[in-house]
């Protein structure tokens, strides 16, 4: 992904595809002016993890739409602690990803 934040997101914004500890990772983001659309994708093959705002936080997301991890005033708290879900979480805090999460209109301010 290159450096965090907005080169990151330029890149995510057409998929990075990787390696972590020998499994193929791929990250994919995208950011719409519908709150429902807007998201970042980390797959793993262990799995997949979504990343989506919820009311005040950001909750990271199972393939089957459970909580697995949440992100409130800044603090994660891990439901389910996976090295998948930990490798997701560190991705998405690394790379600044939540600049997916925020409107579009909100860019520029």
């Amino acid at each position: 992904m290159g450096s965090p934040g907005v080169g990151a997101r330029r890149r995510v914004r057409k998929t990075v595809r990787g390696e972590f500890s020998g499994t193929p990772v791929v990250v994919h983001g995208h950011h719409s002016l519908l709150p429902g659309e807007r998201a970042v994708t980390v797959a793993t093959t262990a799995g997949t993890i979504r990343f989506r705002t919820h009311r005040f936080s950001v909750q990271a997301l199972s393939s089957q739409d459970d909580v697995v991890a949440e992100r409130r005033s800044g603090d994660w708290s891990g439901v389910r602690a996976d090295a998948h879900v930990v490798a997701a979480v560190c991705i998405f805090e690394w790379g600044g990803l939540d600049g997916f999460l925020r409107s579009p209109l909100l860019q520029f301010v």
